[in-house]
This record gives structure tokens, sequence and C-alpha cells, in this order.
């Protein structure tokens, strides 16, 4: 019932009922994932290990039954010692979220670099950009590419990419849902929000 990956906002709409705005995850080529696994003699255990990626969820790329979260594709790719770009499908271009995690950089640290460069956008402005709310302007192709160390043409081909949504609505046991305060935010963090809700027990929204 859940797709897995970024969760871009979530509410809480009354004492039992919360919504997931959740994103599908980044395209990965599950068959080269694979290929590339069992070249190095490695289980799924063992790249998941060595990756910080759970078993499960190594298991899920390999078979497509979900996508990657950025972060978890670019240490894929680092443990395997790949570039990332042989594990998307052909001719899927990075998204500005990968391109980001491939740099090591949170999103404010990359809107600090924007924003010395001489132009001015906020944190709120660039995550819309990440989660496809809107697209950004052309004349933000070149100071991005300088804050990523890549070309404009990588950054204009991931900001063509709109990344799907899907909403989720799931009732939530009292008197947990008491406990449980969800807020809405955008980008980064609302995984670890997701993530209190699992500490709490709610076995519905697993492994978001």
């Amino acid at each position: 019932m859940t797709s897995r990956g970024h969760v871009d906002a979530a509410w809480r709409l009354d004492p039992g009922t919360v919504i997931a705005v959740v994103r599908s995850g980044v395209p990965i080529d599950g068959a080269q994932l694979r290929r590339l696994r069992e070249r190095r003699g490695w289980t799924q255990a063992e790249l998941a290990r060595r990756a910080r990626i759970r078993a499960q969820a190594i298991s899920a790329y390999e078979t497509g039954r979900h996508g990657a979260l950025a972060s978890a594709l670019v240490r894929a790719a680092a443990a395997l010692g790949v570039d990332v770009g042989q594990l998307l499908p052909p001719r899927t271009p990075r998204s500005l979220r990968v391109l980001r995690h491939e740099a090591g950089l949170t999103q404010q640290q990359l809107v600090d670099k924007l924003n010395a460069s001489g132009r001015r956008v906020t944190r709120s402005a660039y995550a819309q950009w990440e989660q496809g709310v809107c697209q950004c302007h052309p004349h933000w192709f070149g100071p991005l590419a300088e804050a990523l160390g890549v070309t404009s043409e990588l950054v204009a081909a991931a900001c063509r990419q709109t990344p799907a949504r899907t909403a989720y609505v799931y009732t939530v046991p009292e008197p947990l849902a008491r406990r449980l305060e969800i807020i809405k935010r955008d980008g980064e963090g609302l995984d670890d929000t997701m993530a209190r809700v699992v500490a709490l027990g709610l076995d519905l929204i697993q492994a978001l």
C-alpha cells in the first residue's frame, strides 16, 4: 500500500488521521545493481552493510518494487565504486536531489553557496525545485552548476524532471495518535518526522 520514498510533507488532520505526501524515490536500474553486486561476490546484506542501507531495501531496488532515496543511491554507487549514472535506467538524468547528495551538501549548505555567489534564494524556494512544485528558472543553471561542481547541461536536465508524488491517508490507532505531532514542512527533515511515527509503533506507516 505504501509508496516508499522521500516524505515531502505530512499533516495531522485530526486525532486519528495522518496524511503523508510521499515521493516514489529515484528510479534505479535493479538488474544493473544486481550485476555489479554479484560481480564483487557480495550478498545483498554485504552491499547493504557497506552502503548503510537496509538489506530489504537492496532487495526492493533489485526487483524494481520501488525507487531509492537519493542519499541511498549515492551511497550504493560509492560502495560499489561506480558512477551514480551507472545505477540509473538508460537515458535517465540525475535529479537535482541526486546531484546535491553527490556533492555532499545539505539543502541549506547549497543555498548558502548560491547566495554567496550574489544571487538570492531561500531554502524553501530551493526545496520546491527539488520537489517539482515549481521549476527552476534557467538563470539559476549556471550558479547551481558551479555550486554543485557539475555542468550546466546536467543541471538543466535535472531541473526538467518533475518528481512524482502520491498522497496516502492513514488511520492512526489511539492513544498513540494523541502523542503524535506531525507538522507541515518542506524538503529535508520529514524523513525524521516519519521515523518518529514508526518509533511510536505505527506499523501501518512502514519504511517511509
